[in-house]
């Protein structure tokens, strides 16, 4: 089974493939403003086992701050949610894990915010490992009508997400129009918030 350092260190050769394949239609075109991006690709493929490492060290002093059993739920879910943010680029059963905790831990404590917050971190997630049914049983969970502020911005933006990833899987069938739709009308809703709040 791969360790977390062998799992985190895959995450970023990755990422670093995915950004280089994106760009390589443009630069088989001969844009040479490309060069930096792959100049910093190749530094980040060289460095990536003291990358890893950085990582694993800052995640194992922050989990090692849940080992002790003494802190609060408000402290353990403010850990929850950096470990979460840790591990989302690299390891997402991890960060399926911090944010599945959170969900109990803000339900437990009784606070409609952070239950709705995490929620949406788990939606996310779920999104990303393609669990769109999931996903939607996620934020369908969230009442939007207790919602405002950034809080209902970011559940907004995270319908939108949801409905563009469908989109993706949905080219060609009856589903695209309707995704479209929606994953457009969450973005317009988004954008309004951010109006109201400037």
């Amino acid at each position: 089974m791969p360790t977390h350092a062998a799992m985190m260190g895959r995450g970023v050769v990755i990422a670093a493939m995915a950004a280089a394949a994106a760009c390589t239609g443009e630069h088989a075109r001969g844009d040479d403003g490309l060069e930096p991006l792959y100049t910093r690709l190749d530094w980040l493929l060289e460095h990536q086992d003291s990358i890893t490492a950085a990582k694993q060290a800052r995640v194992t002093a922050i989990a090692a701050t849940l080992a002790g059993g003494t802190l609060t739920a408000d402290e353990r879910y403010r850990v929850n949610t950096r470990l979460y943010d840790e591990y989302l680029a690299f390891r997402f059963d991890s960060a399926f894990h911090y944010a599945t905790l959170n969900v109990d831990l803000a339900s437990a404590m009784g606070d409609y915010g952070r239950l709705c917050e995490s929620r949406i971190r788990l939606a996310h997630v779920e999104e990303v490992a393609g669990l769109f049914g999931k996903a939607t049983q996620t934020l369908n969970a969230i009442d939007e009508r207790r919602l405002d502020g950034q809080l209902l911005a970011d559940y907004y933006n995270e319908r939108g997400k949801l409905y563009a990833f469908m989109l993706e899987f949905a080219h060609g069938t009856t589903y695209e129009l309707e995704y479209l739709d929606s994953a457009q009308f969450y973005r317009e809703k988004t954008v309004e918030l951010a109006h109201e709040g400037a």
